[in-house]
């Protein structure tokens, strides 16, 4: 990473915004991954609750009336109802009395051994009677064979859906019509306790629960929170022929998630369905955190630009500046340390000032010294001229003075005048002269 910012040709301020953006982009992108993982671990725990809770109902509702099918099966042996089926004629009224009290007792038995028995009626086709649990001995209930055929052809439970009822139905000798069977034990299911049992998986606003006879699919049971809904605007979504799945749905305006699970043994499916703000509120908790985590890393790359700027960038141009002023030639220039907050460019500036400083000392030193070195070679020559030229002009004197022209005269009078300049230029060093 340093290489590759190295070989950028930017400035040192937007190669530490450009290091800085490099280490806090992972973070970022953790942050979002987190998000969508915990967004994704959300759902499926949900789904795997929603749907956990109506399968162990359904189980548990597969095995209560597993149990009450035994019962029924065991009541077609009873003693009592034998006798009444087949002995009726020949009994007394103390003796058809006395059994038809026991079977009762029996059947009441069968009722209160749980609480979705609404009542328990023994069919007796062969004396037209019915005795049941809870209206004790009435004629026959003629109706009895339209339930016995609508059972006839059922696997499972055989749970049959008569005129809005809901029954269980056994008969001895097995016959699909009932016509020629000598009883018929059946058993009524008791709906309000269904529909109890969906009011426990309510516990959200505007949620629901269905629980469907898959026989002709006819709601049996239905429970809501809110505004009721029809099972198959729900259904319509779903592929049921899995044992159980999700899905989001649209249901009369508003969006919902639903779960299904399905009973081969039952001919039953129970549906779940939940809003689905309130499925996905700690997914959208996620994405409002991550929002924050993205402002927040965002208004701190605002600060830290900011501060960089202030503390590190200005400080720097400003040196730069200066020292393009100083390449100019203008010694005169200096920094106040004042304008910096960093102790390290309050150093800097003033070593800067001390170089200045230095600097022009130097330079004056130097300049003085070569003034002083010129000005001695400037007497030396003046020195070694003097005498010299005096020598040869008295020479030159006296050679052309034996002619007696002019020339010697302007001769003399040039010596005249350069006399003066020496005897000025040696009283700079020597004011005694």
């Amino acid at each position: 990473m340093h290489s590759l910012v190295h070989k950028l040709n930017i400035s040192l301020f937007k190669k530490i915004i450009t290091i800085f953006l490099i280490v806090i982009a992972p973070i970022l992108i953790l942050g979002i991954y987190i998000r969508n993982w915990g967004a994704n671990t959300v759902r499926e725990e949900l789904s795997k609750s929603s749907t956990a809770q109506i399968e162990f109902y359904v189980s548990q509702l597969e095995k209560e009336i597993e149990r009450l099918k035994i019962l029924q099966y065991t009541c077609l042996n009873d003693e009592h109802l034998n006798r009444l089926a087949v002995q009726y004629s020949i009994m007394s009224d103390y003796e058809i009395v006395s059994n038809m009290r026991q079977l009762q007792a029996r059947l009441i038995t069968i009722e209160y051994s749980s609480s979705y028995v609404k009542n328990v009626s023994a069919h007796i086709f062969s004396i037209n009677k019915t005795i049941s649990s809870s209206r004790g001995v009435d004629d026959l209930d003629e109706r009895a064979y339209e339930r016995t055929k609508a059972a006839a052809g059922l696997t499972g439970a055989q749970i049959v859906r008569y005129e809005d009822d809901l029954y269980l139905t056994t008969v001895y000798p097995s016959d699909k019509t009932g016509r020629i069977s000598n009883y018929v034990i059946e058993i009524e299911l008791n709906q309000d306790v269904f529909k109890e049992d969906l009011d426990q998986f309510n516990i959200y606003p505007n949620s629901g629960s269905f629980l469907i006879d898959l026989t002709n699919s006819n709601e049996i049971a239905m429970a809501s929170t809110g505004k009721p809904v029809q099972s198959h605007a729900i259904l319509g979504d779903f592929n049921v022929v899995d044992k159980s799945g999700n899905n989001l749905s649209n249901i009369e305006g508003y969006r919902c998630y639903s779960v299904y699970t399905k009973s081969k043994y039952l001919n039953m499916l129970l549906l779940r369905y939940l809003p689905e703000n309130l499925v996905f509120t700690p997914m959208k908790n996620f994405t409002n955190w991550i929002w924050i985590f993205i402002m927040v890393s965002i208004t701190v790359i605002i600060i830290f630009t900011l501060s960089m700027n202030s503390f590190i960038n200005k400080p720097i141009k400003k040196l730069v500046e200066v020292f393009r002023q100083v390449e100019k030639g203008n010694l005169q220039i200096s920094l106040d340390t004042n304008d910096v907050g960093s102790k390290e460019f309050a150093y800097l500036y003033t070593r800067f000032n001390k170089m200045v400083d230095s600097l022009n000392m130097l330079i004056d030193q130097a300049y003085k010294q070569k003034i002083l070195t010129q000005r001695a070679e400037l007497k030396q020559l003046q020195a070694q001229i003097k005498p010299h030229f005096l020598y040869n002009s008295f020479f030159y004197y006296q050679y052309d003075g034996s002619d007696g022209g002019r020339k010697p005269v302007r001769v003399y009078q040039s010596s005249g005048g350069i006399l003066p300049l020496s005897y000025q230029e040696r009283s700079r060093y020597n004011p005694s002269l």
